[in-house]
């Protein structure tokens, strides 16, 4: 988790000395979960898992706030519940 943060930290002066200079969009995979509608079976899940800590949602959504970036999927997706990540135990729970 350590390192983690310290990641953070880094990217989060990066990218705002560079929204500084140009406006930035930042895309990918953020790894963070940052509401219980973005992590399935939360209710055993939420605050166990990397990227569903609250350290790493209080520091995503800072990193957006301060930085003036935002979740462009979560603004056009309100409400949706669809996951990044389905393994083969997944697929079995959910009779795929």
């Amino acid at each position: 988790m350590h390192k983690r943060l310290a990641w953070n930290g880094d990217f989060y002066r990066y990218l705002s000395e560079l929204q500084e200079k140009k406006p930035v969009i930042w895309g990918g995979d953020w790894n963070v979960v940052t509401s219980r509608d973005d992590l399935q079976w939360a209710s055993k899940n939420w605050d166990v898992h990397p990227g569903a800590r609250v350290e790493e949602r209080e520091g995503h959504d800072k990193l957006l706030r301060d930085v003036g970036l935002v979740d462009t999927w979560k603004l056009r997706n309100k409400g949706k519940k669809e996951f990044s990540c389905v393994g083969p135990v997944t697929r079995l729970i959910e009779g795929g």
